[in-house]
C-alpha cells in the first residue's frame, strides 16, 4: 500500500520539527562545553565569550560544508540546516541586543532572505524552504515574545 503524499509531507515536516529542536540544542549544549572548556584554558582569567562564538561559527562553517557536501538524503540534510540557521539568527540576536529592535529584524530578514534567494536559485527541494520557514517562525517567536534563552 502506497503512503499518501500528504502523510508522507507530514511526517518530514515532523521530522524537521522534532530533530531540528534536538539540533539547536545540541548546539547551544556545545557552545556551552565550548566556553567551559576555554575558561578552563584561561586558568582564571577573563574569557572572552566571542571568541567561543567565533570559534563555534568555524566549525560550524567546516561541519555544514561537510554536511551538505555529503550524499545524505535531502530530509537529513534539510534538518540539519535548521541547526546553524538557527545558531546564527541566535548569535545576530545576541550581538544586535543593544541596538534598536529594527535592527535584529533587518539583520535576521537578510539572513533569511539570502537562504530563501540561494534555494530557489539552486532549485531545491521543498524540505530546505520549510526548514528555513520553522526557523523564521521560531526566531519571530523567540523575539517577539523575549523568549530567554
Amino acid at each position: 500500500m502506497r503512503m499518501n503524499i500528504t502523510f508522507k509531507k507530514s511526517l518530514e515536516m515532523g521530522f524537521i520539527v522534532l530533530a531540528g529542536f534536538v539540533l539547536f540544542n545540541v548546539a547551544f549544549l556545545f557552545v556551552a562545553l565550548l566556553n567551559r572548556a576555554f575558561g578552563y584554558f584561561a586558568l582564571g582569567e577573563a574569557q572572552n565569550p566571542k571568541i567561543t562564538l567565533a570559534v563555534f561559527v568555524v566549525i560550524l562553517i567546516v561541519l555544514s560544508w561537510l554536511i551538505f557536501k555529503s550524499k545524505m538524503s535531502t530530509l537529513l540534510k534539510a534538518t540539519y540546516l535548521t541547526m546553524p540557521l538557527m545558531s546564527l539568527m541566535v548569535i545576530v540576536g545576541i550581538y544586535t541586543t543593544p541596538l534598536p529592535q529594527w535592527v535584529t529584524f533587518s539583520l535576521e530578514g537578510l539572513l533569511i532572505g539570502l537562504c530563501v534567494g540561494y534555494i530557489r536559485m539552486k532549485h531545491l527541494e521543498w524540505e530546505y524552504t520549510f526548514s528555513v520557514l520553522y526557523c523564521t517562525v521560531l526566531g519571530l517567536i523567540i523575539i517577539l515574545f523575549n523568549v530567554q534563552i
